[in-house]
């Protein structure tokens, strides 16, 4: 088999094992020659008669060896000629070069062709003697050396045994003697020590349609020429040769090999392709024999139509590129004998293969003309790459060398990877298409050195300048980064400075500050340099002139600028509310206590007293604490009074020896959920203890002021629900009088008056929010936790589509689409189907009678539920016992409600089937009653069956009522009064008495008998007796 390595040239040539015998003139280009287990490549010479070429071979006892220089003479045929024979010199292979030699220039360039496969792992869906890894007690697998087609007769056990013995052996992988491991099929073969590969025998089920699949990866990409097999065993009957293009890709046929090409896989036989990527389906190969030895090779370019314009044909250059190779072994070859299905025989029939290999070459896209091992992987290969590429396929340009496409190599043009072009201020760049389309130029410089900067280094970078006229590196502007409006400056240096700035880097401040004072911390600074005025805690910019991110309302009387907003936790963006007023809450006791109560430490209430004027006071018994409570209209929702003042004035008249306790406690803060917070007296604004003269106390209400810290929602859930606010009174000193007076605690309200004020919220809500202070939740959202007031979340109804609106609260469903539950999560009765699927047709009408509920079992049956009075089945489409109809027309064709049969009272009750269900005829008429609906009585009765009366029994006398048909027919009387019909000289309702002067009714004589039947009774003459 020769096959061109160059696709531009063909050439065919006739090989012998022991010369080579030129039928016909053969011009070799670069020749593949796979001869007996030699792999030979030779460059173009003319073969005329006896040739000497050395040639560099793959010369080994298997075809995997190293590479080495042999001369063959060829011996060709002579002519009887005397001419003297020429003999051409020797071909010299020389090692490819990736560069042109005179010019320098880059070429393309080659790896040396290579059997890709040598000891390269194969993985088996299948080997023998493997069967111990799952039956500790199987000794191996027993196969038997095929010798040919059965040559003798079934013997009396109806075993078939050949003329010759065969030759059986045992194959075990647990012994390396008796072991066919698949890398024995890359393996380095000796000749007369020949390893391979084994299946399992047709014994153990290896045969159509179970198939093997031998899988080889190749470690990298090549570019493969052919694929050679050397079968052990006889050839398969059928069996695929697949390729992957590229690691995890899709397998793609190469080539189908079959006898039964359509009735295997689909494909008629063909000798050659239409088209260049077309996997045929060949006869070749697919015969029996020979039984061992037998070779099958596949060229991946063979008859291809575009093989020679290879070079410009992609797909075709796709088509012989691959990363892997999988054998699908299919059917056996067999001889027939496996059909009686004898062990012996089934032994026999196994694959086996001595050697594949793949003859090809390292692909590298054009870019190297060697491969090399990884040096942390003995077996993985990457290609030695040229033209300024890199990668295993050398199928990217190299960091530095990015200012063009990349592309691979071809005859034309080698394309070699073009430099970075960065004006030496960066060694790397990235390609950008787009750029070299408009520019022929494609770098984009990767971290320019001197501050420069632009796709090509060419300009400076954002904050630095460069002189104009001057190269190197650039200058740094130095602007101001708080004076400056921005870090660019002009081509001289100069910053463009911010208002109240000044000097060429924008870095001092005019004479004057502009510190905005609600905002600026006391007393007023700004800092020389840049400009910046120091703010309060949550006031920034270059003036403190704004609240920060999360606050609002920039207040001159607040010490920390800004509160920071509320919005029960929804939100973090407001900004002051309109229309809101300072009302505070204000206690002046001018008429009495306004509420205000006092109690001892054990909550005994102590009475509280008014001065008339402006105080109230209460006096301390020996051992007693007293406590100021406010009253009610300092509880509640107090939320609008954060951050605002609880001021009062408090006195204290007790001897000044005495020891007074103070606690964190002394002014005190209680919510609903027993949240409490508190100030020791002398903890607020300013800080003072108690004395005889009046003092004022304040407090500011934040979370920051009161003991234990809490957090600012935490705290606003405090103001939000206020149940006490308390003041120490007394401090324990014994017969201590305190006066308490002019109470006052900030509060805003929505209102009208003299005082705006701008420390009200209103919030820009999120989803699912609204309100000032996003305290509601918008249609189709519900509290979580249910009733957990404004500060709980408000998420989503959970409705499955089928409501868009839900109790906020409760989170309860204004179902739809026939639904209903909580969640909407049940249809209605009279409806099935599944509501958790979201759509308006989940829940569709029950197919049953006036709207009677069903259910839908598992198999998606639907059986109807409590079917109306009269009716039954799994849809209430038959009538029950006792009604008759045909509710779907099932039966008739004409649909019919199901009605109560009517048998007028003639029928049992508590007996089943007394009607008909179809039709309603009565089937089990009692009380003497027949008919369709058991409306007449029956023969022999008299009566109304449609009355209370019924049927009773004539009882006519046999021999005294008339007949109109023989003896044996059943006397009938009249139906309404049961009256017989008499025969002559007969009387009575039954026909049981004789007129007067007759007799002889019941006689049993014959000749009375027949008179009686015609008379009825025997007439008695009258006799005259005479004394």
């Amino acid at each position: 088999l020769l096959q061109i390595n160059s696709v531009r040239s063909l050439a065919i040539c006739t090989l012998s094992l022991s010369s080579w015998t030129h039928t016909s003139k053969c011009l070799l280009f670069s020749l593949i020659i796979i001869l007996g287990d030699s792999n030979l490549l030779l460059s173009g010479q003319q073969l005329n008669k006896s040739s000497s070429i050395t040639v560099s071979s793959r010369t080994r006892s298997s075809s995997k060896t190293s590479l080495t220089n042999t001369t063959i003479t060829t011996k060709l045929p002579t002519t009887t000629t005397k001419k003297k024979q020429l003999t051409p010199p020797p071909i010299i292979i020389e090692e490819q070069t990736c560069y042109n030699k005179s010019s320098g220039t880059a070429i393309r360039c080659l790896p040396e062709f290579v059997n890709a496969a040598f000891r390269r792992k194969i993985e088996s869906t299948n080997t023998c003697g493997e069967r111990w890894k799952i039956d500790s007690s199987n000794e191996g697998t027993e196969y038997c050396i095929q010798t040919g087609p059965p040559q003798g007769q079934l013997d009396n056990s109806q075993r078939y045994y050949s003329s010759t013995e065969k030759n059986c052996q045992l194959c075990d992988s647990r012994d390396a003697k008796r072991a066919h491991p698949p890398d024995h099929m890359t393996d380095f073969n000796q000749r007369g020590n020949i390893t391979w590969w084994q299946s399992d025998t047709m014994l153990e089920g290896i045969n159509y349609p179970n198939t093997v699949n031998l899988t080889l990866n190749l470690g990298k990409t090549y570019d493969v020429t052919y694929i050679k097999l050397t079968f052990q065993s006889p050839k398969p009957e059928s069996f695929i040769i697949y390729k992957r293009t590229y690691e995890n890709g899709p397998w793609i046929p190469y080539q189908y090999y079959s006898a039964s090409c359509m009735l295997t896989f689909g494909l008629p036989r063909k000798k050659y392709p239409d088209t260049d990527t077309e996997a045929i389906c060949s006869e070749d190969f697919s015969d029996v024999t020979p039984l061992h030895g037998s070779e099958v090779a596949f060229g991946t370019l063979d008859w291809r139509p575009g093989a020679t314009t290879f070079e410009t044909r992609i797909d075709l250059q796709q088509w012989v590129t691959a990363y892997e190779i999988r054998i699908q072994l299919v059917r056996m070859n067999t001889f027939g004998d496996e059909m009686f299905g004898q062990p012996y025989v089934l032994k026999t029939y196994f694959y086996a293969i001595s050697d594949l290999a793949v003859g090809g070459r390292c692909h590298c896209n054009g870019h190297a003309n060697k491969c090399s091992r990884n040096a942390d992987q003995n077996t993985e290969v990457h290609c030695d790459c040229e033209h300024n590429t890199i990668g295993r396929d050398c199928e990217k340009c190299h960091p530095s060398y990015n200012d063009a496409p990349w592309q691979p190599a071809d005859v034309h043009d080698a394309h070699p990877c073009k430099p970075c072009i960065c004006n030496g201020f960066a060694q790397t760049c990235n390609f950008n298409r787009d750029l070299y389309e408009r520019t022929g130029h494609g770098s984009i410089c990767i971290d320019c050195a001197g501050n420069r900067g632009g796709p090509k280094c060419e300009t400076c970078k954002q904050g630095y300048f460069r002189l104009p006229d001057t190269e190197g590196d650039c200058l740094s502007c130095s602007c101001d980064i708080i004076g400056s409006e921005t870090i660019q400056c002009a081509t001289d240096g100069r910053c463009q400075c911010k208002p109240g700035v000044v000097g060429d880097k924008c870095n001092q401040c005019a004479p004057r500050c502009t510190c905005y004072e609600p905002g600026a911390a006391q007393p007023l600074q700004c800092n020389p340099s840049s400009g910046q005025c120091s703010c309060k805690l949550f006031a920034e910019g270059q003036n403190c002139d704004r609240c920060r991110p999360g606050y609002y309302n920039l207040d001159q009387m607040n010490p920390e600028g800004c509160t920071k907003c509320f919005c029960y936790g929804h939100a973090s963006t407001c900004q002051s509310a309109p229309n809101y007023f300072f009302q505070p809450i204000r206690s002046s006791f001018t008429e009495g206590s306004d509420g205000w109560q006092a109690h001892d430490k054990s909550g005994i209430a102590v009475p509280v007293q008014s001065d008339g004027s402006s105080y109230i006071y209460v006096q301390a018994l020996p051992g007693q604490d007293i406590t100021f409570e406010a009253p009610s209209k300092y509880l509640g929702d107090r939320t609008l009074s954060y951050n605002q003042l609880l001021t009062f004035i408090l006195i204290l008249r007790a001897q000044p020896t005495l020891n007074r306790m103070y606690t964190h406690y002394d002014v005190s803060i209680e919510s609903g959920d027993r949240t409490k917070v508190g100030v020791v007296i002398y903890g607020g604004i300013p800080q003072t203890i108690p004395s005889e003269e009046p003092l004022t106390f304040r407090y500011r209400l934040n979370e920051q002021s009161w003991t234990p810290s809490l957090t600012f929602i935490d705290f606003m859930r405090l103001l939000s629900n206020i149940t006490s606010i308390k003041i120490h009174a007394t401090f324990g000193v014994d017969h201590a009088v305190s006066f308490l007076g002019e109470v006052t605690l900030g509060h805003s309200q929505l209102s009208s008056g003299m005082f705006p004020v701008s420390n009200v919220e209103s919030c820009t809500c999120p989803t699912g929010y609204y309100g000032e202070r996003c305290e509601y939740c918008v249609a189709g959202y519900r509290r979580s936790p249910p009733f957990g007031g404004p500060f709980a979340q408000c998420i989503p109804c959970q409705c499955y589509n089928h409501s868009t609106i839900c109790d906020i609260e409760t989170g309860k469903c204004q179902c739809q689409h026939h639904t209903t539950g909580d969640n909407c999560e049940r249809c209605l009765p009279g409806f099935y189907g599944n509501p958790y699927q979201g759509t308006p047709e989940d829940c569709q009408r029950c197919p049953c009678p006036n709207g009677v509920s069903c259910t839908q079992l598992n198999q998606q049956q639907v059986v109807c539920l409590n079917c109306p009075a009269g009716y039954t089945g799994d849809r209430c489409e038959f009538c029950d016992d006792g009604y008759f109809g045909d509710p779907e027309g099932l039966k008739t064709g004409v649909r019919r409600p199901c009605e109560l049969c009517s048998c007028n009272g003639n029928v049992d009750p508590n007996t089943i089937g007394n009607c008909n269900t179809t039709t309603g005829h009565c089937l089990r008429c009692n009380q003497n009653t027949f008919g369709v609906y058991c409306e007449k009585c029956l023969p022999g009765y008299w009566g109304d069956a449609l009355t209370d009366v019924k049927c009773h029994a004539c009882n006519c006398h046999p021999r005294g009522t008339r007949r109109t048909t023989g003896v044996q027919y059943l006397t009938q009387c009249n139906l309404q009064n049961g009256q017989c019909q008499c025969k002559s000289n007969v009387i009575g309702r039954q026909c049981d008495k004789c007129e007067d002067g007759y007799w002889n009714l019941n006689s049993d004589s014959e000749d009375v008998a027949r008179t009686l039947v015609r008379l009825g009774c025997a007439y008695v003459p009258k006799v005259s007796v005479s004394k």
